[in-house]
């Protein structure tokens, strides 16, 4: 793919990307950008949008009902085949997201560093 498909992409979320991942931030960065999409029977059921050069999942949804069923690993697989590396990783998941969490565990990622969120009332 060439074009983010965002009204199909979206509709595959539970959850939000951070800012960085944001839509608006994706449209700004696209030429750096390899896009992923999985088909069952021409429906599309999934993407995975990655940066070519970091290697980095920038994002990855699967549609809710196709969920545990090797889509999302067959992404993950497709774009270490298209980067030619065994070596991926993601930055700022939400530690809350509990499925996303467990997929990329069941994927052999760990996670080496966490970032929390500071407030101040003012």
């Amino acid at each position: 793919m060439k074009n983010f498909d965002w009204d199909t992409f979206t509709s595959f979320w539970t959850i939000e990307p951070t800012w960085q991942n944001t839509v608006k931030s994706l449209d700004n960065s696209k030429e750096r950008c390899g896009i992923l999409e999985a088909y069952i029977e021409n429906e599309p059921v999934g993407y995975l949008v990655y940066n070519r050069m970091s290697r980095r999942i920038l994002q990855i949804a699967v549609a809710v009902k196709h969920r545990r069923n090797g889509v999302g690993a067959q992404l993950v697989n497709k774009m270490l085949e298209t980067i030619d590396s065994t070596e991926v990783s993601m930055n700022n998941i939400e530690e809350n997201s509990i499925e996303t969490n467990a997929f990329l565990k069941n994927l052999g990622l760990v996670n080496r560093v966490s970032q929390y969120e500071m407030k101040r009332k003012i």
